[in-house]
């Protein structure tokens, strides 16, 4: 091989245990590891910045070709806390929804929610740096990863706030998948302890 393999993973709690494993593997020498939030992940891949990574399922549409690799992914088959709506008012005063610029999967996931489960039509708008900010009244906002957690733990959502784990409610257990390892260059991953992923080649 010419060049390392570039490895892109998600810079969130849930991926520490991949990221150790990785980190004190051998493997570290034939990988370039680069560490980002969700979509960013999956923008490197998409424009063959990286050729393996931990990206939200979302993008596979997106893929010309793509491979799971693995039999393993960040999911769950039960409520979550690393992603919520959060939002002031119930579900149904709801006329504006917030999305986490962080996340793929879980921006799509509410809008079908939205339309599908909550039977309610609001506007959604792309959230920027500080978009949680912005939760008051009817505006509600996806929030995702670690800022989720966060943003749970607050004295003030922990007193005034309605929150909605929307992340895996419209699934049937067992059948929750959030990130997936993917391989967009056609490498052999068997050597790499990397899970469940994806390539395009």
């Amino acid at each position: 091989m010419d060049r390392k393999i570039r490895v892109g993973a998600v810079s969130y709690l849930n991926t520490k245990p991949l990221l150790y494993g990785i980190r004190r593997s051998a493997v570290m020498e034939d990988v370039e590891l680069k560490i980002d939030y969700p979509s960013k992940i999956a923008s490197m891949l998409l424009n063959d910045e990286i050729d393996l990574g931990l990206v939200p399922v979302a993008i596979v549409p997106q893929m010309k070709k793509h491979y799971f690799n693995g039999d393993y992914c960040i999911g769950s088959d039960g409520p979550v806390a690393s992603v919520c709506l959060f939002s002031e008012v119930p579900i149904e005063k709801v006329k504006t929804i917030l999305l986490d610029y962080q996340s793929r999967s879980s921006v799509q996931l509410v809008r079908i929610l939205a339309k599908k489960y909550w039977n309610i039509d609001p506007e959604f708008v792309d959230g920027g740096e500080e978009f949680r900010k912005q939760i008051i009244g009817s505006v509600a906002a996806v929030v995702v990863g670690d800022r989720a957690l966060e943003q749970l733990t607050s004295t003030i959502w922990a007193k005034h706030g309605r929150v909605l784990q929307i992340f895996p409610s419209c699934t049937r257990p067992g059948s929750a998948i959030s990130n997936s390892m993917v391989n967009s260059s056609g490498y052999s991953t068997k050597r790499m302890p990397l899970g469940c992923s994806i390539s395009k080649n």
